[in-house]
């Protein structure tokens, strides 16, 4: 059915933040894969054209799973660089008036980043 089909999306990133939430805990690496595979699945739903606010979630999802997992593991600029090209891409659809918390949240994620990458240099 189709509220079937369009709960498929919400689901992949529900999975992805349950992975994101149990890696945080644990710095498994196959978790932090995991999460990153079911964020990924969203793409066949959700993208910049059609779902902006989704698809800007999603980027925003991606970035703190890349961020956690950089907290149990250690820092890698590579990393840091894909969480803060995301993190620029949601900022682009999710402002302080029309996603508050998702704002937030990736304003937060944006300058964890920009500290790391600026400690490094």
């Amino acid at each position: 059915s189709l509220s079937d089909f369009l709960a498929l999306p919400k689901s992949f990133n529900n999975r992805g933040n349950i992975y994101k939430q149990r890696m945080a805990q644990s710095g498994e690496t196959g978790l932090y894969n995991a999460a990153l595979e079911e964020y990924e699945k969203t793409k066949s739903f959700w993208n910049e054209a059609t779902s902006p606010y989704e698809w800007a979630t999603i980027q925003k999802n991606k970035a703190e799973t890349r961020c956690k997992y950089m907290d149990k593991k250690g820092f890698n600029r590579i990393i840091a660089e894909t969480a803060l090209g995301e993190i620029h891409l949601s900022l682009k659809y999710q402002d302080e008036t029309t996603a508050p918390y998702q704002h937030r949240r990736s304003v937060e994620i944006k300058h964890q980043l920009d500290t790391l990458l600026a400690v490094d240099g």
